[in-house]
């Protein structure tokens, strides 16, 4: 993919039937071309985007389907274009998604964010326009700043999946690349270019550190940005670009990990709820029966019904369903037995030795 790409009217175009037009835009085409940026017009826009495409996604420009004009767009990753404007906030904002994934992942108990600004009124002391040689000179000052910052703690619990104890670190970035791939494709095509993520990830997996720093920062001068966007105005297409607010946004993330003995046991207990429907049903049961004695009743004895109703179906499995028939025939109070007894089965294991015990033999 092209690292800068702009769209040009097709005006420009019609100004080569004039010498003095077609030498002054042809200068400032070439000029683009030497900062490295890939020019469009207009007409071939349709093509351009059928025809380039990443992976069978379609291009986005700020996650719109069709370009701007006379707006440098910059390439991030994946399908994604982000305009001179946008790129540096939402190329920060794709990797913080990651990150705050990651970290859920790998075992995060408390991540504390600080969120530090400085915002810089900057301008432009001079500029020497030469429209014919296509020639500007450039220079900055800071004339004020303004330093603001908040600070946030976001918790997670022990219990949420994570994929710690994968046996590798490729099998934890399949997995966590399975994942992130239902919300979206392009998370992970910004993870593999991202250096300062695959450290993380690395640092955690294999050295399995119990806290880590980590640093995002929006950067708000582009040097070649700035070129551009003087060039543009330069040749009575773009804005004048003297003063201008920025915000230099810098976030902290400092993250502290649960013990690997705690994720283990929690690991361990998902596991046997995503295998074992009857963990799934127990779980299900004591988060109800957490609710209700909250919000309710105090002395509530929970809700063995859906256990019950598992039990029965898991006897047609195994075949015994007409052995489970007649015991509850033998004695009326044979079914609310079985219904007091869901109330402390916990897995598989405990209902089959149920059956064994009750049924089996019967």
């Amino acid at each position: 993919m092209d690292k800068y790409i702009i769209f040009l009217p097709d005006e420009i175009l019609k100004f080569k039937k004039c010498f003095f037009y077609f030498s002054k835009y042809k200068k400032f085409v070439n000029k683009l071309n030497k900062y490295g940026i890939t020019v469009i017009y207009k007409k071939d826009i349709d093509n351009f985007l059928s025809v380039n495409k990443f992976s069978n996604l379609e291009l986005t420009f700020d996650y719109e389907k069709k370009p701007d004009l006379n707006k440098l767009y910059i390439y991030l990753s994946g399908s994604l274009y982000f305009s001179d404007e946008n790129y540096s906030r939402y190329r920060m904002n794709l990797e913080k998604e990651l990150l705050l994934l990651l970290c859920g992942y790998l075992g995060a108990k408390q991540i504390k964010i600080i969120d530090n600004n400085t915002e810089n009124n900057t301008q432009i002391l001079s500029s020497e326009i030469d429209i014919q040689n296509c020639s500007e000179n450039i220079k900055f000052e800071t004339k004020k700043n303004k330093d603001y910052k908040n600070t946030i703690k976001e918790t997670y619990s022990l219990e949420n999946k994570n994929l710690l104890f994968e046996k590798s670190k490729e099998d934890f970035e399949n997995q966590f690349y399975n994942e992130i791939n239902k919300i979206d494709p392009n998370l992970i095509f910004y993870y593999k270019i991202c250096p300062k993520l695959i450290l993380f990830v690395s640092k955690r997996f294999n050295l399995r550190m119990l806290n880590y720093s980590y640093q995002l920062e929006q950067e708000f001068k582009n040097e070649k940005i700035i070129q551009v966007k003087i060039l543009l105005f330069n040749y009575g297409i773009g804005l004048e670009y003297k003063n201008h607010l920025e915000t230099n946004t810098k976030y902290l993330y400092d993250v502290i990990f649960y013990e690997n003995n705690e994720l283990f046991f929690y690991n361990k207990k998902n596991e046997k709820i995503e295998k074992d429907i009857f963990c799934k049903l127990r779980n299900e049961y004591d988060i109800d029966k957490k609710i209700m004695t909250r919000d309710v009743y105090k002395d509530w004895g929970g809700y063995p019904n859906d256990i019950f109703n598992e039990v029965c179906n898991y006897a047609i499995k195994l075949g015994i369903s007409d052995k489970l028939t007649k015991w509850f025939e033998s004695d009326n109070n044979n079914k609310n037995k079985l219904m007091g007894d869901c109330h402390c089965f916990k897995d598989e294991t405990d209902v089959k030795n149920w059956f064994t015990l009750h049924i089996i033999n019967f």
